[in-house]
């Protein structure tokens, strides 16, 4: 069925719904089939331009930098280590610190 759903969106010409049909096919496909077989089947790259696995992608990149900050990692190191600018790490350094501020 995956096979059957990516010939039919291969033919879309809109990029952005073709790469967005792929990607949500993908995930959709994770529940049943191991992703081996979903990569032979999805193109890698345009599932990697859809705003659903980048937003997925964001939000695992933005968690994984917060505990690095919980871990007492600076700035620099974080920014370095998820591929995030400087000032993202700063905005969810500050995000984190808000509730602390709030509470005293």
């Amino acid at each position: 069925m995956l096979r059957q759903v990516t010939q039919i969106v291969d033919q879309i010409e809109d990029p952005t719904t073709q790469t967005n049909l792929m990607a949500a096919s993908a995930i959709l496909a994770g529940l049943r089939l191991e992703k081996e077989m979903i990569y032979r089947l999805v193109q890698r790259d345009i599932m990697q331009e859809s705003v659903i696995y980048r937003s997925i992608q964001e939000e695992t990149t933005q968690k994984i930098a917060l505990n690095l900050l919980r871990d007492g990692l600076s700035v620099e190191t974080v920014a370095r280590g998820t591929g995030l600018s400087i000032e993202e790490v700063q905005q969810l350094q500050q995000q984190m610190n808000q509730p602390a501020q709030s509470e005293s």
